[in-house]
């Protein structure tokens, strides 16, 4: 049996998502091949906060839509840094 997976909250970059004692984060930029930006960062950041702060989670899964996955970082973003 599938868990149940739940939205935590709605962000752009990615989707985060809980069930059974599990979170899971999904980077949702698959236009970009899922290339890091600083707000995938960031929404990044504050979930794994989250999951840290529920004491019902004990496993946290990191993914990626579409058949790529960490392939970059969005590199027109580096200049702003």
């Amino acid at each position: 049996m599938l868990p149940a997976w739940k939205i935590v909250k709605k962000y752009d970059d990615i989707i985060y998502q809980k069930a059974a004692g599990m979170a899971k984060i999904t980077i949702n930029r698959p236009e970009k091949r899922n290339a890091f930006r600083p707000q995938t960062i960031v929404e990044m950041h504050a979930a794994l906060l989250d999951a840290r702060e529920d004491q019902s989670v004990g496993v946290i899964f990191l993914t990626g839509v579409s058949f790529n996955f960490f392939n970059e970082i969005a590199l027109e973003r580096l200049t702003n840094f």
